[in-house]
């Protein structure tokens, strides 16, 4: 409506540095793996809090949303937590892909963890050593899903080499 999809994919495509973390790292990518839907994730959540009881705060689920679509994956931020629905954002992620039909794979950036792209490639960058990013296939034949972690050792590999996942 406003067109700032449009001057953010036009700055991508002139190679301006692009970054965020959470929903703004994953906003580069064809769709996000979001806690949007937590009613305590809003502007004014102590009200919220105090509105609502321990169920209604617990009671929800993750949704894909769409994202601009400069990376061709789904964007899992926070990939090994979990949320206070009791549910893995990863495991999660896996249902997700088993179902969805655009047979795309995710990319999970754990806390602490970056993914740099530049221009067709990536690594990973790890902010304390152990996190790290993941990348998440689902297999159409058995309907199970395959997840392999990228190592940080400060390489930029191809795009399309890291998402390649053999089952």
């Amino acid at each position: 409506e406003t067109g700032l999809d449009l001057l953010l994919k036009e700055a991508a495509e002139q190679g301006t540095a692009l970054c965020g973390g959470s929903a703004g790292a994953g906003c580069w990518f064809n769709s996000i793996h979001s806690d949007s839907l937590r009613p305590d994730n809003v502007k004014n959540a102590e009200c919220v809090k105090n509105e609502l009881d321990d169920d209604e705060l617990e009671n929800w689920d993750y949704v894909k949303i769409s994202g601009l679509g400069i990376i061709p994956a789904m964007c899992v931020p926070h990939f090994e937590t979990t949320g206070t629905n009791d549910v893995a954002r990863s495991e999660h992620a896996e249902q997700v892909l088993v179902e969805s039909e655009d047979n795309v794979p995710a990319i999970g950036i754990d806390e602490n963890a970056a993914l740099v792209v530049d221009g067709d490639k990536a690594m990973v960058v790890s902010g304390d050593g152990e996190a790290t990013c993941h990348v998440v296939v689902a297999d159409e034949k058995t309907g199970e899903t395959i997840t392999e972690p990228i190592e940080p050792d400060g390489k930029l590999v191809p795009l399309e080499d890291l998402m390649d996942v053999q089952s």
